[in-house]
């Protein structure tokens, strides 16, 4: 299976500060030790770091698709191929010192805006962005459940048994022929259905459906379908959506500050180019000041393992 990430050599600098004029890259080691590389240790602080590094997302794909083995086995090819480039005297090469010092500006950049963003971050400064953008959050969704019968007349004998006060669970457990959700009680699941993406006669119902209501029979394909529903509201509430709201947060006051910093700083151009212009936008100017620099180097690692035979684990 192919790594989904490479980590720079550099990433392990992160776990713990070393006494100045070591060796580039050299850990204290801190936290349990998990595993050794050659009687060096692995400790699970290494392990965090290295999860800390990766995007959100990843992070999550790892954790589902019980994939979280793969960290391991990353630390252990960087352990391997860390030695083997101080053994080579590569830390002393000047090229590879300046990657290294860039290296570690563009972490203490991405922790100085990590910083002062979460400082920054209040639970009413969530509140106010949610209520200015409750706009985006506004939509119809239901919780549902559904009989499915074979023909219109069935359809039609159980609609009525129902508009009469019969079971639900009842009769999708003597009348629907739908294995999925038979063994539900009819239910389709926990998640929020957006009436959105519901298409004919259902979606147009379901936009203005409350608690309870039943629709149908509704013909879908060669089934006749009585749906019920079970939960709705018209809004996503915040507590779903603060982390996205905590994101876009970071990436406004981290665009603040750098344009702060910037307005205030005193920038010579002694090599008679125009200043550059500073950076607008979102996420991809603010935190990508270093991310998009350390991401550079997994992404130039990636390749290059991928070209030696060591993307595959």
């Amino acid at each position: 299976m192919r790594a989904l990430f490479a980590l720079p050599l550099i990433s392990l600098v992160a776990c713990a500060p070393a006494p100045v004029d070591t060796i580039p890259g050299t850990i204290i080691p801190t936290g349990e030790v998990v595993l050794k590389v050659n009687e060096t240790p692995i400790t699970q602080d290494m392990i965090d770091a290295t999860l800390r590094q990766l995007p959100e997302d990843v992070r999550t794909q790892l954790e589902q698709t019980g994939q979280l083995a793969q960290i391991n086995e990353q630390l252990i090819m960087t352990e391997l191929l860390y030695s083997e480039a101080i053994t080579a005297g590569l830390h002393e090469n000047a090229d590879v010192q300046m990657d290294i010092a860039m290296a570690v500006r563009n972490a203490l950049s991405n922790a100085i805006l990590e910083h002062h963003s979460e400082q920054a971050i209040t639970a009413d400064k969530i509140q106010a962005w949610y209520d200015d953008h409750l706009v985006q959050f506004s939509q119809a969704e239901v919780k549902m459940s559904l009989i499915a019968m074979q023909t219109e007349e069935t359809a039609n004998e159980v609609k009525a048994l129902l508009d009469g006060g019969g079971d639900f669970a009842a009769l999708v457990a003597e009348h629907s022929i739908d294995p999925g959700t038979k063994a539900n009680g009819g239910s389709l699941g926990e998640d929020w259905i957006p009436a959105a993406q519901l298409q004919g006669p259902l979606g147009a119902e379901v936009g203005t459906a409350t608690t309870g209501t039943l629709i149908g029979p509704i013909q879908m394909g060669p089934y006749w379908n009585i749906f019920r529903v079970d939960e709705s509201r018209s809004s996503t509430p915040l507590s779903e959506v603060e982390d996205t709201i905590r994101s876009q947060l970071k990436q406004d006051i981290s665009r603040e500050y750098i344009t702060t910093l910037r307005d205030g700083a005193t920038i010579d151009n002694l090599d008679g180019a125009e200043e550059a212009a500073a950076p607008e936008g979102g996420e991809g100017d603010a935190h990508s000041h270093g991310e998009g620099d350390a991401h550079s180097h997994s992404e130039g690692a990636q390749e290059e393992g991928e070209a030696q035979g060591h993307g595959d684990h």
